[in-house]
This record gives structure tokens, C-alpha cells and sequence, in this order.
């Protein structure tokens, strides 16, 4: 084991067993979670943007709806489906999905934990849980609140992943030996994964490839075991959708995103290509390669000061020092000295390195070697979805963490051993490493307390109470959260609304149902659809009300939404046949259908 150096560990001067060193870790990690549940309490979601999707189409599942076949849905079938069965067990609310999240924030951790002692020491796999639990779990790193563990924008992002670490940590303990059980496991690991969110899958798959290098005898045979556990999951909810709608929508539910990546223009859309860095190609490449250079400048003078305070004393050396770190960190500028996003490419390619050297040494570092080797892997195909822009805001909550707890282990552990065999120092590189990653959380920290302390507007009730910003710091959510309390008193229970261009959140807690199939008319579900079909589906449904959102687009490319051409035809009819009810600041306005056909039946 990678953590088996010794039967116990030191604590305080006083030897523990390593079980009860974990119960002790437990205890931290659970005191941290509680002190950052306390901090954040139903300020996580954000109100205009993605995450009321995974509310309100599990609610609408569990009332008897079924995926694709009522609801436009551009991933894979399994995280709504487990939530619709979660609401139907515990009934539909916010607060069932958050605990939901908690657990499955708490078995990432856990793995998180289990894998970095693999891979490194004690001290290394505590510094990374409490890494993640600060700025990945309970982050909020931009103004949008969707990017963190307890209300994420797509839960097939976070299911993905803890199902992908689990999936690392069968096929990186599979040596060789024949372990059809575990092997059965890792397929349906597998196979799970691909029920939600391509880029997790693509990961997975590099995952899977590694592991495939690696095995010595009986390739066949284990890739055979494991396939047959893969097809499992996938031909269950093949059958499940089949039974609820045609085959052909079925099969297209089944394939998730890759349907849409590759059968319509998606991709090539200026949103994605501007989170990938491909609107300024040549600036995307500077700021990548500034923020490696910073990384290494900073890694080097940190080896240079750890060796002449290991080897000798110079008061030339420790200038140089200083300059070197002054140096790095105006390249990164406005970023923190580390866990910035642009390093993190060349840390994966360092892991991976690390790893295959580790390989081929003893059997104990061999056992490293491959945790070290496969975790790399999954964090360098990972950051593949940000192209050139890798950065741990927005996607990258979940798509960047492995690779910045690699960072950590790479630092605190496999670096100062390198030194430590070269010249037997390494001592304090370390610290110098601790000590920049300490700032670096800091910067990130302090960003998400303002975010979260700047949410003070109480909106929904009970068990679906939410918090967001004041109309001083965001009147736009502030309009939401009033138009949301409007709704939910001032209109029929039976009524429905429409939100556009998004807002699915404001369905949910006002428990208004949106007749159409359509929860989102943004420009990435209209380069799909079409604007023709989209306005085929109001008119065929008739919502009684129209909340129009006046958001705005520089992300698309677009004007805020109701100025110039996107969404234009669906702005006339509603302009058309309907009349304004109520105006809730200067963006967000409420209008009701002026009159509504009704079918008269014996």
C-alpha cells in the first residue's frame, strides 16, 4: 500500500493506529463540512441559470413524466431518474437533493482520501480533502452559483466523477491477478458513466486504456468480464426508456450527449468556443503558457532556496529567491500564485511521468507508481473540455479537481522525495510548496465568502428556501426571487409558465409546470432545436403566463436576450398575444395570455 510504510502514523508525538488516524481525519473533515454547511446555507443554487433544471425535471419524473420523451435533455438518463426516485421516496424538495449531495460529497472525499494515501502520505491526503471541500464542494468562485458540490448546474458531472475515482480504484488495485468480481464491478462503473455526461465518459475511457496497458496476461478475458459489466447498466435503461416512448427517441436518450455532439452544430457554437479559448487562440496560449512558466519559476527557486538551506547558507541565493517568486507571481497576476488553471495541463503530463518512473521501481513505489499514473490520466482528459482555458471557476469544480489535487501531491510529496533522494533535502520545498497553495486557497476562499455573504434575499418556503443577491449587487436575481413570490401567490395553482429565455428554477418554487418540452431556449438548445420548433411549442401549448428575463448574452456572442435578432420570432408572437401583469425591476417583466381557447367536452 502506498500508505503501508508503517502500521501506525504519529500524531502529536503519539503513535496511532492507522485506523483510528483516519477516524481522526474523519472527525476534521466532518467539522469542516459542518463549519462551510453553516457559512453557505441555502446560498448555493443560483437563480436565472441551469440548476433549476435538476429540480424541476425530477419532480415533473417522479409525477409520472418521462425523460426525452416530454423534456428536450442533452445528457445521459441516470442522474434525473435517481432523483426522481429519491423525490418519490422523500418527497420533491430542495432539501432531499442537497442531502443527497452531501452524501455524495461525503464518498468523494472519502475516496479522494483513500486514493492520495495511495499515491503519497497522511499529510498530503488531508491537505487535499480540505482543498476540496473548500473551494470545490462549498466553492463559489464566480458570480454564478451552480459551480459547486451542493447544488451543481448538471449532477451528471458530480455523479460522474465519484463513480469515475471509484472506477480508478478497482482497476488501479487489478495487477494481474485474476479478480473477475472486481473486474464485473469496473464495468459497471463503467457503464454507469456513460449514463451521464460525455467528458466524464471520455475520461473514463483513457482510464480504462491505462489500466488495458498495464495488464500483463489475460486481456482478453479481463476486458471481456468487464464489458459484459458495462453493457449491464446500459441495456437496463435501454429497456427501461423503450417501454416509455419509441425506440428512436429511446436510443437517442440512451446516447445522451453524444447524439447532439455529433448530429448538430453544438459544438462549433461561440459559447463552447469561447470557454475552450479557441475566440483568441494565440491569447489563450499566452496566458497558458505564463501560467506554467509562473508554476515552474516557482517550483525551481523553491528547489533552489530548499537546497542551499539543506546544503549551505547564501544571502545571494535567498535574493535570487526572492526575485524568482516576485517574477512568478506577476505572471499570474490577478491569479493566485497556484490552483490558477493554466498550470494545471503540465502538472497532469508531470504526474503522468512521475507515475510510469514510479512503475518501474520497487514493488511499493510500483503500487504508487500506478495510482500516481491513473489519476493523471483522468485529470489530463478531463481538462481536454477547456482546450486551451483551463481554470478552476465554472466547468471547472469538477473537471479541474483532479488535476489540482495532483498539483498538491505532486508539490508536497513526489517533488520533495525526489529531493530528498537527490541531496536529502526536501524539507523545505515542502513548506515553501504549503505555504504558496495556502495563499492560493486563501485568494479563492476569500472570493467565495463575498459571493456567498452578498446572497441576503430569502426566496421560496420551507424545505425550498433559497437565498440570493439583493437587487444593490444583482437586480436581476432579485427580480427572480420577486417574480417568483408573485407567481406562487398571485397566480391559479394550475396555471402554467413559461420562463425565456431560461429559468426553470422559478417553475420549481412556485410549482408551476412549464407545458412545453422546453425548460431552456438559450442559443445552445436553439442551435439544436430550432427557433421554428421552439415557437411550434408555445403555440401548440398556450402558457397562461411569460416571464421574459432580460439576461444578458455576451457569453453567445448575443445582445441581452428581447434585443436584436436571437429569440425574435418568439418575442413577437408573445408580444403578439399577450399583455403585460407586472414589471419586477428593469429586467424582469411577467406577462398573461390574453385569452385561452378552451375545449368544451360532455
Amino acid at each position: 500500500m502506498g500508505h503501508g510504510d508503517s502500521a501506525a502514523v504519529v500524531e502529536h508525538g503519539a503513535s496511532l493506529p492507522q485506523a483510528a488516524a483516519g477516524l481522526v481525519d474523519l472527525a476534521r473533515f466532518l467539522g469542516l463540512a459542518v463549519i462551510l454547511l453553516a457559512l453557505t446555507w441555502g446560498r448555493w443554487p443560483d437563480m436565472l441559470s441551469d440548476f433549476g433544471r435538476e429540480l424541476y425535471i425530477p419532480w415533473q419524473l417522479a409525477g409520472g413524466k418521462a425523460l426525452y420523451r416530454d423534456f428536450f435533455y442533452l445528457n445521459g438518463p441516470l442522474s434525473p431518474y435517481y432523483h426522481a426516485l429519491l423525490f418519490r421516496l422523500c418527497g420533491a424538495s430542495l432539501l432531499a437533493l442537497v442531502a443527497s449531495n452531501l452524501l455524495v460529497l461525503a464518498l468523494t472525499a472519502g475516496l479522494i482520501y483513500r486514493l492520495i494515501l495511495e499515491m503519497a502520505d497522511r499529510r498530503t491526503a488531508q491537505i487535499a480533502v480540505a482543498v476540496f471541500l473548500l473551494l470545490f464542494g462549498f466553492g463559489h468562485l464566480e458570480n454564478s452559483g451552480n459551480y459547486n458540490w451542493i447544488t451543481p448546474y448538471s449532477h451528471e458531472l458530480t455523479h460522474g466523477l465519484l463513480l469515475a475515482l471509484a472506477l480508478l480504484a478497482l482497476l488501479a488495485r487489478d495487477q494481474g491477478q485474476v479478480r473477475a468480481g472486481g473486474r464485473f464491478g469496473a464495468g459497471l462503473l463503467y457503464g454507469s458513466i456513460f449514463l451521464t455526461k460525455v467528458e466524464i465518459f471520455v475520461a473514463a475511457t483513457a482510464l480504462v486504456l491505462a489500466w488495458l496497458a498495464l495488464l500483463r496476461r489475460r486481456r482478453l478475458q479481463a476486458l471481456g468480464v468487464f464489458l459484459a459489466g458495462t453493457l449491464l447498466p446500459v441495456v437496463a435503461f435501454g429497456v427501461f426508456l423503450a417501454s416509455q416512448m419509441d425506440r428512436a427517441t429511446a436510443l437517442r436518450g440512451l446516447a445522451g450527449g453524444w447524439w447532439h455532439l455529433w448530429a448538430t452544430p453544438l459544438a462549433g457554437q461561440f459559447f463552447y468556443q469561447k470557454l475552450a479559448g479557441l475566440d483568441n487562440p494565440w491569447g489563450s496560449l499566452r496566458t497558458l503558457a505564463a501560467g506554467t512558466a509562473s508554476a515552474l519559476l516557482l517550483a525551481v527557486a523553491a528547489a533552489g532556496y530548499d537546497y542551499y538551506r539543506t546544503r549551505r547558507r547564501s544571502a545571494v541565493l535567498a535574493g535570487g529567491v526572492g526575485l524568482a517568486l516576485l517574477a512568478a507571481c506577476w505572471l499570474k497576476l490577478p491569479l493566485p500564485p497556484l490552483l490558477a488553471g493554466p498550470e494545471l495541463p503540465a502538472v497532469a503530463l508531470a504526474g503522468t511521468a512521475l507515475g510510469v518512473s514510479a512503475i518501474c521501481q520497487t514493488t511499493r513505489e510500483a503500487n504508487r507508481g500506478r495510482y500516481l499514473l491513473f489519476w493523471s490520466v483522468l485529470a489530463g482528459a478531463l481538462l481536454l473540455r477547456f482546450g486551451l482555458k483551463p481554470r478552476l471557476a465554472h466547468y471547472g469544480f469538477v473537471l479541474a479537481l483532479p488535476a489540482a489535487l495532483l498539483l498538491l501531491v505532486v508539490l508536497l510529496h513526489r517533488l520533495p522525495r525526489v529531493l530528498a533522494a537527490g541531496y536529502g533535502g526536501g524539507l523545505w520545498f515542502r513548506r515553501l510548496a504549503l505555504a504558496g497553495v495556502t495563499v492560493s486557497v486563501g485568494f479563492w476562499l476569500v472570493l467565495s465568502l463575498l459571493c456567498y455573504q452578498a446572497k441576503t434575499v430569502w426566496v421560496g418556503r420551507g424545505a425550498d428556501s433559497v437565498r440570493t443577491y439583493s437587487a444593490r449587487w444583482d437586480p436581476l436575481s432579485f427580480g427572480l426571487a420577486q417574480a417568483t413570490a408573485y407567481i406562487a401567490r398571485q397566480t391559479p395553482l394550475e396555471s402554467t409558465v413559461v420562463v425565456l429565455p431560461e429559468g426553470a428554477l422559478v417553475n420549481y418554487l412556485a410549482r408551476r409546470q412549464n407545458p412545453t418540452a422546453y425548460l431552456s431556449f438559450m442559443p445552445a438548445e436553439q442551435a439544436i432545436v430550432g427557433e421554428a420548433a421552439m415557437l411550434a411549442a408555445l403555440q401548440q401549448t398556450r402558457p397562461d403566463y411569460v416571464l421574459l428575463v432580460g439576461r444578458r448574452l455576451p457569453e453567445y456572442g448575443y445582445p441581452p436576450y428581447g434585443v436584436g435578432d436571437f429569440g425574435r420570432e418568439i418575442l413577437a408572437w408573445v408580444y403578439q398575444e399577450y399583455d403585460i401583469v407586472e414589471q419586477f425591476g428593469s429586467f424582469v417583466s411577467l406577462y398573461k395570455i390574453r385569452h385561452k381557447e378552451v375545449t368544451w367536452t360532455k
